[in-house]
């Protein structure tokens, strides 16, 4: 029986579904509809030609994730390929919701969020192009006094060392300030957590603008190129199998998001992930709403 990859996707999602159960049910009852959504990235055009018989790394996803790894490596001295399976953002890189924070993050990845924070802010300068990446500033009100107290405890731990010679730049506001940042609030919020350098990006802008940036410093970006699987000799990676041929490598690096389950699990290898229901209402703005980045407990 053959099935496509976005059917054996939807079974996944619809098995995720059943298995959550009363967590999920609520808002699949809410009012509104489901939806099938294209990636809003315009079109970049993929690298032309035969594959190379070799690279010091071949990239699987040409999503953001794989587009900003195979800059790094690249920068690094390191001849890179990407193997997309698709087109450049076709997928969570064309929907992304796109916030740069790192309020409340736990100490595992708050160190991403923070560095990656860093690492945006010069990037338009870098590249010579406008990447859409906007410092905001970000209101987080408090649900609760449990939610107060734990959002006091995690500024203070995340202030003591916060790395990479930046320091924390988020704190709890009141009053004026607090106002002046909920502009059209109907509830008079008494504090909320501000992070003055969160920022966001469009997902329509950046990825394409990046991945042009790449290909204009020599990356080579295949689409319509799936990995089929990687081949090792001597207990070491040697080849990564598409269905346009194999690449010779030492190097690979998995950036296919919700895909990437799937491909691991071909190499005997799982990798746990959570299913994620989006209820998305609305992507313009809302006459009579709070103006700016915020996040208020009443929703």
């Amino acid at each position: 029986m053959k099935i496509s990859r976005r059917k054996l996707l939807l079974g996944v999602g619809a098995a995720g579904v059943l298995a959550g159960g009363a967590a999920v049910v609520p808002m699949i009852n809410r009012e509104g509809r489901f939806e099938s959504t294209k990636s809003r990235v315009p079109a970049v055009a993929g690298t032309e030609g035969k594959l190379p018989e070799s690279a010091d790394a071949v990239i699987i996803g040409a999503g953001l994730q794989g587009i900003m790894t195979a800059i790094n490596l690249a920068e690094k001295g390191l001849n890179v390929v990407i193997c997309e399976k698709g087109v450049v953002g076709g997928e969570q890189s064309g929907r992304a919701y796109s916030q740069i924070i790192s309020y409340k993050t736990s100490p595992a990845i708050f160190p991403l969020h923070h560095y990656g924070k860093i690492q945006w802010l010069g990037m338009n300068e870098k590249i010579g192009a406008d990447t859409s990446y906007r410092v905001q500033g970000r209101v987080e009100v408090p649900s609760s006094e449990k939610d107060l107290e734990i959002s006091r405890a995690w500024i203070k731990s995340a202030s003591e060392n916060p790395g990479f010679d930046t320091p924390l730049r988020t704190r709890m506001i009141e009053g004026t300030e607090l106002a002046n940042r909920l502009v059209d609030a109907q509830t008079p919020w008494k504090i909320g957590g501000f992070e003055e350098d969160s920022g966001s990006l469009d997902p329509e802008v950046v990825t394409p603008t990046m991945a042009n940036y790449a290909k204009s410093i020599g990356i080579r970006i295949y689409t319509n190129c799936a990995v089929r699987g990687i081949e090792t000799a001597g207990g070491k990676i040697s080849d990564v199998v598409t269905e346009k041929g194999a690449i010779k490598t030492s190097r690979v690096v998995l950036t296919g998001g919700i895909w990437s389950r799937l491909f691991m699990g071909n190499l005997g290898i799982d990798v746990p992930t959570l299913n994620v229901y989006l209820s998305q209402q609305r992507i313009t703005g809302v006459p009579g709403a709070p103006k700016g980045n915020v996040h208020l407990p009443n929703g």
